[in-house]
């Protein structure tokens, strides 16, 4: 597929996954997570890539059963343009955002998780709304929209660090996870 054409189907998966979520609010009138990848350019599918999406969904799972929080609704998106969660919870956003929040700035691969939450009329829940910064770059700690307005790093920067940070993060959980047994 060339660049242009993926490119494009991008666009149209991120306008089919808005329509998705507003309709799933309309329909549940509760909070949405929803959970995708932050990968740069325009391969958004891969071995690695599910395997940190599938780590992100279970650090949710864990943390909303921690918290008590019950999940109504879960559907999962595995297309070329990445791997997409819709989860409807029964609980505020503002809660749901700060669990979701918390992943991202404690987990090893936080920085390349994406949960957006909408409250139950739609509405996005920001990080700032919450108290927090707006993100950070994972290569320089600007925040994300300065180093993307002004191209900053190239996609290859940035895949490389996405690929050297997951396969170190997966490489430990599986040491640790032989020393407990």
């Amino acid at each position: 597929m060339n660049e242009n054409k993926n490119i494009e189907t991008i666009l149209r998966a991120r306008e089919k996954r808005y329509f998705y979520q507003k309709q799933l609010v309309k329909e549940y009138k509760k909070t949405l997570v929803a959970l995708k990848l932050n990968i740069p350019g325009p391969k958004k599918d891969g071995e690695l890539y599910r395997e940190i999406f599938n780590n992100g969904l279970k650090l949710l799972k864990v943390s909303l059963n921690k918290a008590k929080i019950k999940m109504i609704f879960k559907e999962i998106w595995n297309k070329s343009t990445g791997s997409e969660a819709f989860i409807i919870v029964d609980t505020d956003a503002i809660k749901t955002k700060k669990i979701c929040t918390e992943i991202e700035e404690t987990d090893g691969l936080g920085r390349i998780y994406d949960f957006d939450v909408m409250d139950a009329l739609g509405n996005s829940i920001s990080r700032e709304s919450i108290g927090k910064e707006q993100r950070k770059c994972f290569l320089c700690d600007k925040y994300v929209w300065v180093c993307s307005r002004t191209r900053a790093h190239s996609i290859d920067e940035m895949l490389t660090f996405i690929e050297k940070t997951a396969k170190a993060y997966f490489i430990k959980n599986k040491r640790e996870e032989i020393k407990w047994q």
